[in-house]
């Protein structure tokens, strides 16, 4: 009776680590991106956890919510909304999702939020100054001037669309093509399927990821295993999204 529970105590051990395997094969680790989704008819910003498949909706605002843009260290988040009356940029923290105005005037619209390289100053554009342009914030002296003041390196996330990377024409077909080194001919990793937003990599560039609408307004995200060339749909809620961006 001993032997035939030790037994089975080895093979439900033995299960469990194979399922934690074949999970782990599923679909490795690959992050957080954000996106934005017309939930309710209302523009809000989500936060999905593309190893778990769990989703937050972030904003959580009748407002209009949009433009997401991390932060180099991923511990803040810029966007856009209309909350207070007025298009202009907030920052959500992270943890605690603690979210504040960029700008202290509430009349001033801002858009297009972009970090610097050290995370200290976000970069916007108004038109509600003269010679309409783009401007900085200090983030911690809340100070304002013009981006054309003394030199300042911009943040560009590695998630942009990079050139081993292609959308093709071929075979009759559309499809995401990758160039890898010393290979005669790109290699197609999707067929069939049409592009909202040019593809994006991972951090890790383990993964690509991209918007096709499957049945319009309906829009999904696909995610491609660049190892294993396996092609998932990691959304399907049936509502319509857009900008995708990787947490870095």
């Amino acid at each position: 009776m001993r032997f035939k529970i030790i037994f089975l105590l080895f093979m439900l051990q033995l299960l469990l680590v194979s399922g934690a395997v074949f999970a782990a094969r599923v679909l490795p680790s690959a992050g957080e991106l954000t996106y934005v989704s017309y939930y309710d008819g209302n523009p809000d910003i989500f936060l999905l956890d593309v190893q778990r498949l769990i989703r937050r909706n972030l904003t959580r605002n009748p407002a209009w919510d949009s433009q997401p843009s991390w932060s180099p260290d991923s511990k803040h988040m810029a966007f856009e909304s209309m909350r207070d009356g007025v298009r202009t940029i907030y920052i959500m923290d992270f943890p605690g999702g603690t979210v504040r105005r960029l700008l202290p005037r509430d009349d001033m619209t801002a858009y297009s939020a972009v970090w610097s390289e050290d995370g200290r100053s976000i970069l916007f554009h108004t038109y509600q100054r003269p010679n309409s342009a783009f401007y900085r914030v200090d983030l911690e002296t809340g100070e304002m001037r013009s981006a054309a003041d003394g030199p300042l390196k911009i943040y560009t996330q590695y998630n942009a669309q990079p050139r081993d990377i292609e959308v093709l024409y071929q075979d009759h077909a559309w499809g995401i093509f990758l160039h890898v080194p010393d290979a005669r001919e790109p290699v197609r990793l999707t067929r069939d399927m049409t592009f909202i937003e040019p593809p994006q990599w991972s951090p890790n560039r383990r993964f690509i990821v991209f918007l096709s609408d499957l049945d319009q307004p309906r829009t999904e995200i696909f995610l491609i295993d660049v190892e294993s060339h396996d092609l998932r749909q990691i959304t399907n809620d049936n509502l319509l999204k857009t900008q995708i961006v990787w947490r870095p």
